[in-house]
């Protein structure tokens, strides 16, 4: 009965470690506490502690695998009063909130965003006052068992990157009215196509069909424009060693000088392709392919934004990854 017994235990050690990913939690640090833009990154930002980040697998005909990070956030000012949190709803962003894992040298690995199970924690907080504070999951889900458990080792640390807009239904707090007024007030104009200024590795691969200059959404700068594809680009020598590129761009004057007013402090216009493959898949897919991406400066450091668009002639894209 012992040997029995012993052998149907070593059979569940063995069926258990099968199912286990192998690899173990661990402990990384934020390297900001802010994130960078949107309108709920003025109520948000993360506490300055370290973060539990752990790697999970799902087995399937498709296997998934997961990289969490559990993030403490903080009111940084009353949120809304009287407003029922299921009310709240996000926009202007595929996902609500965005962190990238970094490596060593800082340099983008992957983003996570916030996991949807835990989105009504996150609008319960918004109805909180300033001090409050929730623990958050951020979350990535792949199909890639080759790359995920080395993206989840070579992470060492985290930055807080983009939010998402607010809207809030019935809200009567002076915050939501203000958000309501500036986003209706949205007007576009046309840009000169030809001032849309293209990246080197794209002339003659890609044309600008259509560009729009606004004071979008809650008072931000936007440019927005339509991508036509001329021919297939190979991307592998844009793309970072962890096949990424991005697209993004800045505001100029007649004469080339950066409009620094509508400048985020991170010194570049970027579009809501945060994952850094939404642009890449257009470009590696079949001519006549169009792609429509809206650019998004800064509001903080200009008096009067619509004023300071103005200024904008030229609108100067790159490649980064």
């Amino acid at each position: 009965m012992r040997k029995i017994y012993f052998i149907f235990s070593a059979f569940l050690l063995a069926m258990m470690t099968s199912c286990s990913s192998g690899v173990g939690p661990k402990e990384i640090t934020p390297t900001s506490t802010v994130f960078t833009s949107g309108e709920l990154a003025k109520f948000i930002e993360v506490v300055d502690q370290p973060s539990e980040l752990t790697y999970a697998e799902k087995d399937g005909a498709i296997g998934t695998q997961y990289i969490r990070l559990k993030v403490t956030l903080k009111m940084t000012k009353d949120g809304f009063k009287n407003v029922d949190a299921r009310d709240i709803n996000f926009t202007s962003l595929l996902s609500v909130a965005i962190i990238n894992l970094v490596d060593e040298n800082g340099t983008t690995i992957q983003d996570l965003s916030v996991k949807s199970e835990d989105m009504l924690k996150l609008k319960k907080l918004l109805t909180g006052s300033e001090g409050d504070s929730e623990e958050i999951v951020f979350e990535g889900e792949y199909h890639n068992s080759d790359d995920a458990p080395k993206w989840f080792e070579q992470a060492s640390q985290f930055t807080p990157y983009l939010t998402g807009d607010i809207s809030v239904e019935g809200a009567s707090s002076d915050e939501e009215e203000s958000s309501k007024t500036i986003e209706t007030s949205e007007e576009t104009s046309s840009f000169e196509l030809s001032n849309v200024l293209l990246p080197s590795q794209l002339k003659g691969k890609v044309e600008v069909i259509n560009a729009e200059k606004s004071v979008g959404s809650y008072g931000y700068p936007s440019m927005e424009i339509t991508f036509k594809l001329l021919s297939t680009v190979n991307t592998s020598s844009m793309c970072s060693e962890y096949g990424q590129m991005w697209i993004v761009g800045v505001g100029q004057t007649e004469n080339g000088v950066d409009v620094k007013e509508l400048l985020p402090n991170y010194r570049e216009w970027r579009s809501g392709d945060s994952d850094g493959n939404e642009f890449k898949k257009f470009l590696e897919s079949e001519p006549d392919e169009t792609i429509t991406l809206e650019f998004t400066g800064s509001k903080e450091s200009s008096n009067d934004v619509e004023s300071d668009l103005e200024k904008v002639k030229k609108f100067k894209l790159k490649i980064t990854n």
